[in-house]
């Protein structure tokens, strides 16, 4: 299916009792995920804002809506960038209370309306999410902020989202900012590194 996925990020309320070598897991407020209509009031919904292109990147922001744990139990964004956006790899933690999310659009088979493993010339595209795990929201640092004059979307915000293009990619800490090395290597060929 392409049809919008989304992140979540939950505050497990579990709690874990231990009786005669059993360990019962408890959690009285479950928080219900797959309704197709309508998601808890609990979850706070972080919403991409903006998005400029600046030396050929893409670029987006995300909102920054607050999370109140007294009365809330997490955030959720919805994967919005393209058809078909999946997440297909675990979150990396990066630094502090930042997390690194990457998200794919797989390569398209014959049809664009279904995903497929079937080999196509269409390429796939990634993109890189930077957001704070406890709230959904920016970073308070820019984390893209190439040299010269800093780069500021559509939605008045730095950007902490990029669209990485299509490859394999691997987000590395260059300092207080996040660099990505990409390789446009086809799966299963030899492919040599340029000097």
């Amino acid at each position: 299916s392409t049809a919008i996925d989304s992140y979540y990020a939950l505050w497990d309320k579990s709690t874990f009792t231990l009786s005669s070598n059993t360990v019962t897991m408890t959690d009285g407020s479950v928080i219900n995920t797959t309704s197709a209509t309508t998601l808890p009031s609990t979850l706070v919904q972080q919403t991409i804002t903006g998005t400029v292109t600046s030396s050929g990147n893409v670029y987006y922001s995300s909102s920054n809506n607050p999370v109140d744990y007294s009365t809330q139990r997490g955030w959720y964004l919805d994967l919005s960038l393209a058809s078909g956006e999946r997440i297909l790899t675990n979150t990396l933690l990066f630094a502090g209370e930042t997390i690194l999310i990457t998200s794919t659009v797989p390569k398209m088979g014959t049809s664009n309306a279904v995903e497929s493993c079937t080999a196509s010339v269409s390429s796939d595209s990634n993109y890189l999410y930077v957001l704070n795990m406890f709230t959904g929201k920016q970073p308070t640092t820019p984390v893209f902020d190439p040299p010269g004059t800093p780069i500021v979307t559509t939605g008045g915000t730095p950007p902490n989202i990029i669209n990485t293009g299509p490859g394999d990619t691997t987000p590395i800490h260059c300092g207080d900012k996040t660099c990505i090395v990409t390789s446009n290597c086809p799966p299963g060929q030899t492919c040599t590194r340029e000097p």
